[in-house]
């Protein structure tokens, strides 16, 4: 709504809401009050613990209504770049859906999340590349330059420089060489990976396809954070609260679950196999 001023211009898989973390069991409570089902289980203060430090957002289900909705406590999981979320709150406004106020981000948070976003998703939704350049193409190329001056402040140049790049090799939009001749090695590398999985999810008769494999996710953790990027994507991967219910360590030495996680996984894998 807030891109295309039409809610019927814009398809969507979900709905994602920013709350506070303090805030997050009573959002649970309140949805599932409504009929939705907590898809990202957890049963304990540790395995609790665990999604809030290595995720950044819980799945809820509606199959009634066939709607997904995920709640985020933050934007983003990445351990060298953050968003400032008392900025985020502070320069949130209002829009109107249907009679309804509702609060969004600033267009500058927006862009540097859809960007960030896209970047670590190789950008496999061509669709998400176009909300991109919808919101980018009513900025001016010198307001564009300042924007991208801004990010490098916050760590976050990196993003949009990749996005910039593709918007102006896919879809044509003015940038100025500056930004494009900024990549680094590895921003590099993303683009080329991004390149790859749009061709390959343009044809109309493919299934849309995501980077489903764990190698492919530590590249794209080291890519776009580095070695901390990459240490924060193997640790996540140790924490499946989908495998928390078939098996799990107790809170008391809840470290077990990191150290025999594959074995939980292959245990978890057998057992459903057997359903």
């Amino acid at each position: 709504m807030k891109i295309y001023n039409d809610p019927s211009e814009r398809s969507s898989r979900d709905l994602d809401f920013l709350i506070k973390e303090d805030q997050l069991d009573a959002s649970i409570q309140n949805l599932e009050s409504l009929g939705y089902e907590l898809l990202t289980n957890f049963s304990t203060p540790k395995q609790k613990e665990a999604i809030l430090r290595y995720y950044h957002h819980m799945e809820l289900y509606n199959s009634k209504e066939d709607t997904l909705v995920e709640l985020h406590w933050k934007l983003t999981s990445l351990k060298n770049f953050s968003f400032n979320l008392n900025e985020v709150w502070s320069e949130k406004y209002s829009i109107s859906i249907s009679n309804f106020d509702v609060r969004v981000l600033s267009d500058n948070q927006l862009i540097t999340y859809l960007s960030l976003h896209g970047t670590l998703h190789c950008f496999f939704r061509l669709q998400w590349l176009t909300d991109l350049f919808h919101l980018f193409s009513r900025i001016p190329a010198d307001e564009i330059n300042r924007f991208y001056i801004q990010q490098k402040k916050i760590h976050a140049d990196q993003f949009i420089a990749i996005t910039l790049t593709l918007l102006n090799e896919l879809f044509g939009l003015h940038v100025p060489q500056k930004i494009i001749s900024d990549l680094n090695k590895r921003s590099k590398k993303i683009v080329e990976i991004s390149q790859k999985r749009i061709i390959e999810n343009t044809a109309l008769t493919r299934k849309v396809s995501r980077p489903k494999t764990t190698w492919r996710n530590h590249q794209i953790q080291y890519l776009s954070g580095g070695i901390k990027g990459l240490k924060m994507s193997i640790f996540s991967r140790n924490v499946r609260p989908k495998n928390w219910q078939i098996f799990s360590f107790p809170d008391s030495v809840f470290f077990l679950n990191h150290l025999f996680s594959r074995v939980i996984w292959f245990i978890s894998k057998l057992k459903r196999a057997e359903q």
